[in-house]
């Protein structure tokens, strides 16, 4: 079935080649053919391939969708469509809208401080020489996915802060799908900190309408030496959508990227984490929380390359499973023979909440080099009988008891989010979850009519 899908995926940039080349600079073109060519062979990934073992993506691809090739001109302000309650949290907020960069958000490209904030695709017109530098340096011909992205792109976020410049303001990318019928986003981010700079990014991912959608955004994120980037990504969408997340990170020396995702809900979700520490001294931390219900699937892959010495990474990676959901963590760790006094962590837990719940969690080590510090593990069980015969015993009731359980094996992961008030809002939404109050997030205001 695979090998069938092929021409129809390719078809899309074949028979609307006008659409994919119109206005587009000419830095694009063997991108396109490098990426058609790796398609054709790869096409999407199967559950035969060991990184793709515990998902089957072949269903969420395998259904005929509107593919959405140009922005129709929506008449709409971001307050009318969106409103955080967190009024101590200073964000400035864009949106994309079907992987589209909104026509109407605040910024659109050079800011005064020699930042830029705006569409990808206008910042090859305005800014060719530094996207031409890192569009696409990060990708390898062994991933479908990400060739499929390569090759259907049209838009996306484009964040560039130059040598000892930082963000002016934590800035919160709100990414919005809106559809009458079932659609087929691309989205490519790009985001680029040169030396001593410092960013941000919160990201924010809503399905708004009830038909199904299916998702492929990728991000490419270069921290260049002692760079600094925080990044926290929201994932809040409907059970009829997939996403496929793909971030791709090169670090340099003594730079610091900081990452925690949330996925609080999503019919089938899939992130994975590409990341390469070139530098001495870079530090990586990345952090994940899912908590799926129903029937939902969220999927985490995360590969970490230590090239050079005296790097640290840190993986943690927690999941609260109901009802009959399921979830994987597939973590790897490669340790270059040149990356000595390496120190290396990773762990998933999971907690299950119902029988029927199931998980797969596959940590990997896998190192050459003879002087480094690396630990890796994985559990998997339900709740502690002690601490809830510990909290009945005090007059909490077992419902109560368990929420309060659950809601302390996730602050683990929470108390990583960098920004305080965000954090609390997180852990506000986390709660409401786990009570099965909240079915997407209710502070997104949303009047289309």
């Amino acid at each position: 079935m695979e090998d069938n899908l092929i021409p129809t995926y390719t078809g899309v940039y074949l028979n609307n080649k006008a659409l994919f080349t119109e206005d587009v600079p000419q830095l694009l073109e063997p991108i396109r053919q490098q990426a058609l060519e790796d398609f054709s062979t790869l096409g999407i990934p199967t559950n035969k391939l060991e990184r793709y073992r515990y998902i089957d993506l072949l269903p969420s691809f395998n259904k005929k969708y509107d593919f959405y090739l140009k922005p129709n001109l929506l008449n709409l302000k971001i307050e009318d469509i969106f409103q955080c309650d967190v009024p101590q949290l200073d964000m400035k907020e864009v949106l994309t809208i079907n992987g589209f960069y909104y026509q109407n958000n605040i910024f659109k490209g050079w800011q005064p401080d020699g930042t830029y904030v705006g569409s990808l695709r206008q910042a090859m017109h305005e800014a060719p020489e530094i996207v031409a530098k890192y569009l696409n340096k990060t990708y390898t011909a062994n991933d479908g996915l990400l060739s499929l992205n390569s090759l259907l792109f049209l838009d996306g976020l484009f964040i560039y802060v130059p040598k000892n410049k930082s963000l002016a303001f934590p800035l919160q990318l709100i990414n919005l799908l809106i559809a009458n019928n079932d659609l087929f986003a691309t989205q490519r981010n790009l985001i680029v900190l040169e030396e001593n700079a410092a960013a941000t990014l919160v990201v924010c991912d809503h399905a708004l309408s009830s038909v199904q959608f299916l998702s492929n955004t990728s991000t490419e994120i270069f921290a260049e030496q002692n760079a600094s980037l925080k990044l926290t990504m929201l994932q809040n969408v409907n059970n009829k959508a997939t996403a496929i997340t793909t971030t791709n990170i090169h670090q340099a020396s003594n730079s610091q990227v900081h990452s925690v995702v949330l996925t609080l809900h999503g019919g089938m979700v899939r992130n994975n984490f590409n990341i390469k520490l070139t530098g001495e001294g870079a530090d990586n931390q990345t952090h994940g929380l899912y908590l799926p219900d129903a029937s939902q699937h969220i999927d985490n892959s995360v590969f970490i390359e230590h090239i050079a010495p005296h790097c640290t990474s840190n993986q943690l990676f927690k999941g609260i499973l109901d009802d009959t959901s399921y979830a994987a963590f597939t973590g790897r760790i490669y340790v270059d023979r040149e990356a000595q006094k390496t120190s290396a962590y990773q762990k998933c837990s999971n907690l299950l909440l119902s029988p029927q719940a199931k998980v797969n969690a596959r940590p990997q080590l896998e190192i050459y080099a003879d002087d480094v510090k690396c630990t890796h593990g994985a559990t998997a069980g339900q709740v502690n009988d002690e601490a809830m015969f510990y909290l009945r015993s005090r007059g909490i009731s077992a419902q109560e008891a368990q929420f309060l359980l659950t809601f302390a094996f996730a602050y683990e992961v929470t108390q990583n989010i960098p920004l305080g008030d965000l954090r609390f809002r997180m852990e506000e939404l986390i709660n409401k979850r786990l009570r099965k109050e909240l079915g997407r997030c209710h502070n997104c205001m949303i009047t289309l009519g």
